[in-house]
C-alpha cells in the first residue's frame, strides 16, 4: 500500500476524530426514572449473586 503510492503514512496509531454534532449531545433527562432507577437495582443484584455464586464455587475447589 505504502509502496504503490509512494508515501509514507504520518502516524501508525491516532484518535478517531469525533462528529461535531454529536459531542454531549446524550440526554440525561430521564436517569432518575423509577423505570431506569428499577433496571440498575436488579442488574445490581444480578451482579452481587453472581460474585458471591462465582466466590463460594472457588474457594469450595480451593479448599479440598
Amino acid at each position: 500500500m505504502v509502496y504503490r503510492s509512494g508515501t509514507c503514512p504520518e502516524s501508525i496509531v491516532a484518535m478517531p476524530s469525533l462528529p461535531k454534532e454529536t459531542f454531549m449531545a446524550l440526554d440525561f433527562s430521564q436517569i432518575f426514572n423509577a423505570t431506569l432507577i428499577t433496571v440498575v437495582i436488579a442488574f445490581l443484584f444480578v451482579d452481587i449473586f453472581d460474585t458471591a455464586g462465582t466466590l463460594m464455587g472457588v474457594g469450595r475447589l480451593g479448599a479440598s
